[in-house]
């Protein structure tokens, strides 16, 4: 039986061009009070490794981590991380599934706010279309590796498991079969 697919809501091209930068000044009061919605990106190449890039700036500098960063107001978890890739490392990608997600309270940050910056990561599986790897300001490197890092490896499963060794998915009943 074919599985129904949902369909996802896109804003019309022209809300973006309406929004405006929050000022430095509130938007560290946001920080301070809430946490921030983003999404990580493991990219699989045809060997089935994953995009990595060296961080530059906190709270991950001088890290090997996942290309990813805040979702926009008004813009589909799925659009953000094509969003995302394009802008950090330059690629086209398919979303193929969120794998998960997990919190993490970053006591170091580039706003030094004495209580961290809370985040919400939605980790989601992608596959390139097109393009070459070209950094942004955020990085310094990139590599491909098969060692996904460890709290992406803990996030919480959406009921799916991704066996990245045999690049299929696993849903939670066949894991109780």
């Amino acid at each position: 039986m074919e599985a129904k697919r949902r369909k996802i809501h896109h804003p019309h091209p022209n809300f973006y061009l309406n929004l405006k930068y929050i000022d430095t000044e509130t938007y560290i009061k946001i920080l301070e009070r809430m946490p921030v919605l983003c999404v990580d990106l493991l990219i699989l190449n045809n060997k089935g490794e994953f995009l990595q890039v060296k961080r530059r700036y906190e709270p991950m500098k001088g890290r090997w981590w996942t290309v990813g960063g805040r979702v926009r107001k008004g813009e589909s978890l799925a659009l953000a991380a094509k969003r995302k890739a394009r802008e950090e490392v330059g690629l086209n990608v398919n979303v193929i599934l969120p794998l998960g997600f997990y919190e993490e309270l970053y006591s170091r940050n580039p706003y030094h706010i004495a209580k961290g910056i809370h985040t919400v990561s939605i980790v989601f599986i992608c596959t390139l279309v097109s393009g070459e790897v070209r950094l942004d300001n955020q990085s310094s490197a990139w590599r491909y590796s098969s060692k996904i890092p460890q709290k992406i490896k803990n996030s919480m499963p959406f009921n799916i498991y991704f066996s990245y060794k045999d690049r299929k998915l696993i849903t939670d009943t066949e894991l109780y079969d």
